[in-house]
């Protein structure tokens, strides 16, 4: 699975690093379980925090 097909990969003058979208997982599943994990800490955080005294988020 590609998600660079529009953006594609880039080389930095200079440097020489390549700004490589699909290269930080080498297994697929590796992106789906990142995306989980984000999406499950964003709703636990949001659940916390409606769950604060109203005195905390007054401010």
């Amino acid at each position: 699975m590609n998600f660079s097909n529009r953006r594609g990969n880039k080389t930095v003058q200079g440097s020489g690093i390549v700004n490589a979208l699909n290269g930080w997982f080498a297994d697929p599943r590796d992106l789906v379980t990142a995306i989980k994990r984000t999406v499950y800490v964003s709703v636990e955080s949001a659940r916390i925090v409606d769950n604060l005294p109203a005195e905390i988020t007054a401010e």
